[in-house]
């Protein structure tokens, strides 16, 4: 019995992506099917998240010591990193610092690419802010600021979690 071509095809066709480990080789996201993709996709937005509290957690010490931490550069990188050193370098020109009193954070969307490399989020933010001098004394009054961005995250080389890359206001 002579096999049929069409039935070999489709016997091996899903054989043929197995073996590719290349650089382009498709991630664990984008292979997995069925309850493997849910869980998959939970880990992403885990990770999405997780990138997105650590970035208010690291714009909030910015804020108030007017440098960058050692490690900033595992939470946010590109457009982002470069914009938190601006701001903080232009605060320490003129001697102040912002103390964030308090912060309550509203993620409004939460969009994964289907390339599961990139996202994006909205982001709604509700913050009481002091204004202060650079002993640490309050140099105004409370104020309060409403602020509505756009964030764009990475995924770095493929790894399980998120950078915060560039933030802008709609």
């Amino acid at each position: 019995m002579k096999p049929q071509p069409l039935l070999l095809c489709a016997l091996l066709l899903p054989l043929a992506g197995c073996a590719h480990s290349g650089p382009h080789a498709p991630d664990a996201a984008s292979r997995a099917t069925g309850s493997n993709a849910a869980s998959a996709t939970a880990r992403l937005e885990r990770a999405l998240r997780s990138a997105l509290a650590a970035n208010e957690q690291l714009s909030a010490r910015v804020l108030w010591l007017n440098k960058l931490p050692a490690g900033a550069a595992r939470s946010t990188a590109g457009p982002a990193l470069a914009q938190l050193r601006a701001s903080a370098a232009a605060r320490r020109q003129t001697g102040l610092r912002v103390r964030l009193l308090s912060d309550r954070r509203q993620i409004l969307s939460l969009t994964l690419d289907p390339s599961y490399l990139q996202a994006r989020a909205l982001i709604l933010d509700h913050e009481r802010l002091q204004r202060a001098s650079l002993d640490g004394r309050p140099a105004g009054p409370v104020f309060a600021l409403t602020e509505r961005d756009r964030y764009q995250l990475h995924r770095p080389d493929h790894q399980l979690r998120f950078v915060v890359w560039q933030v802008t206001q709609p």
